[in-house]
């Protein structure tokens, strides 16, 4: 960068200029858009916008009224339109919606998911109180009653662990491939992603299975 200062370079076909300095790459596109090259010149006639630099302490709603203000005394007859630069890259980049999107819909499949889940470990257990009547006055502990219920519910968990890591993997690798600049879905996300599914499962069996494994053995064979 230092031996390009000074250097003389043609924009175009015609316009000859002097290079006066180089700056650090920044993005001045959209974020799935590599950094390019880029050209800053000074030229007056094209300016179209005007950028205030402030303290961070200042006031924002009297910043306002003093631009709005010297505007007027400006150019009294033309309406004045300003943003925070912060806000404008934000809404630039950020791709706020679509992820914001792809997070409701995300919650709405997990809310679904739970409550199916819910209801087939309510009517399993609904189906098997006699069951497990009979097998605590025959002496089987609350654990193993527990677990005795809950088993069938852990193998549908771990086989849609086995389906969904792998291809919320690939549809998270699809996102993040439309950015030039990418993060890397490690082991921890991963991690994190199956022990929310589970968490989730234990509670809705756990519940259950808990509330039919410590009730009155009599009042579940009462109407046998």
């Amino acid at each position: 960068p230092i031996d390009a200062i000074g250097k003389q370079v043609w924009l175009g076909d015609s316009t000859k200029v002097e290079i006066a300095g180089v700056i650090k790459d920044f993005n001045f596109e959209s974020m799935s858009v590599p950094i390019r090259p880029l050209v800053l010149q000074n030229n007056p006639d094209d300016f179209r916008y005007l950028n205030i630099s402030y303290s961070a302490v200042t006031d924002s709603e009297n910043l306002k009224k003093d631009i709005e203000a010297a505007w007027r005394g400006i150019a009294p007859k033309l309406p004045i339109s300003y943003t925070l630069t912060d806000d404008y890259l934000y809404r630039t980049y950020s791709r706020k919606q679509r992820v914001a999107s792809f997070g409701f819909y995300a919650l709405i499949a997990l809310v679904i998911a739970s409550l199916g889940l819910l209801g087939m470990v309510t009517y399993t257990v609904e189906v098997r109180t006699q069951e497990v009547g009979v097998r605590k006055i025959l002496g089987a502990s609350v654990s193993r009653i527990i677990g005795l219920l809950s088993k069938e519910f852990v193998v549908l968990l771990g086989i849609a662990a086995f389906i969904g890591l792998p291809v919320g993997y690939w549809l998270g690798l699809q996102f993040i491939n439309s950015y030039a600049h990418q993060i890397d879905i490690g082991f921890g996300t991963l991690t994190l992603g199956l022990f929310s599914l589970l968490l989730v499962g234990v509670f809705a069996v756990g519940t259950q299975t808990w509330k039919v494994a410590t009730s009155n053995p009599v009042e579940a064979l009462r109407s046998e």
